[in-house]
């Protein structure tokens, strides 16, 4: 129900004019995960990183490719596999992606500590990033969190998708007892702030319903904003026929933060 991780590969870097650095970072031990690291291509200083955190499925080569226009504005991004996807050692589970994404902060705010770090979580990843985000705000800064077509609930995202269907919709009490939010973002989102968190859902999404992006603005604390993606599918934005606009709107709320 979590994880469809793959090994294939999607996209290539070269196809967009990208070769980014390969990137091993030691988990625990014996066990490493690998994610890709872009640098801008102007002669600019980087004006700040961002750490994609994505979906359940497939791995980084589906997914890069929505950010690779970052490099044309002088902002880097890392994308990263968690346990079990692509070239990344072992298996992925609540905690585990947790880690990962603690493992990745730290390992980019190590290449350069005065760089400003912001997350981007796509669907699971999203909330993967909520939770990393709350867990780590005071060990490292963070300048903001994007929240993309997520969900704050393992419990209420498994009885959603449950519930779509007659077959499986009398199993919906059974997340309760299978699923667990020890390491999900839920209630305790609150405790992200002050880092500004900006939550992007498209209200035509059939994956993750809006009603769960919503939920999330609800239970965080100021600096929020809730981005309604209109006619938006499932992680559409930054592929969509619109993406220009959304891209803009990104740009804009980087610029308001001195990014």
């Amino acid at each position: 129900m979590l994880y469809h991780p793959t090994q294939d590969l999607y996209h290539n870097p070269a196809q967009y004019g990208a070769k980014p650095d390969d990137v091993v970072i030691p988990v625990s031990e014996g066990v490493k995960i690998s994610g890709w690291y872009f640098h801008h291509k102007g002669n600019h200083p980087t004006k700040a990183t961002f750490i994609v955190f994505h979906g359940n499925g497939q791995n980084i080569t589906s997914y890069f490719t929505g950010f690779v226009w970052l490099l044309e504005k002088d902002y880097d991004f890392f994308i990263f596999d968690y346990r079990g996807y692509g070239r990344s050692d072992g298996e992925p589970s609540p905690e585990n992606t947790v880690e990962d994404g603690k493992a990745v902060i730290r390992w980019a705010h190590g290449q350069n500590p005065k760089t400003p770090l912001v997350v981007y979580g796509l669907s699971l990843g999203g909330a993967i990033g909520l939770r990393t985000a709350m867990d780590i705000r005071s060990e490292i800064p963070l300048a903001l969190v994007f929240a993309d077509s997520t969900f704050s609930s393992y419990k209420s995202i498994g009885r959603e998708t449950l519930s779509r269907h007659w077959l499986t919709w009398i199993f919906q009490p059974i997340t309760y007892l299978v699923l667990s939010d020890k390491y999900a973002p839920d209630e305790e989102i609150k405790k992200l702030s002050p880092t500004p968190l900006v939550v992007v859902h498209g209200d035509d999404d059939h994956t993750v319903s809006i009603e769960q992006g919503r939920k999330i603005y609800e239970l965080a604390a100021e600096p929020k904003e809730f981005w309604q993606i209109a006619g938006g599918k499932h992680i559409d934005a930054l592929w969509s026929a619109d993406h220009e606009n959304y891209r803009r709107r990104i740009l804009t709320k980087l610029s308001s933060l001195g990014l």
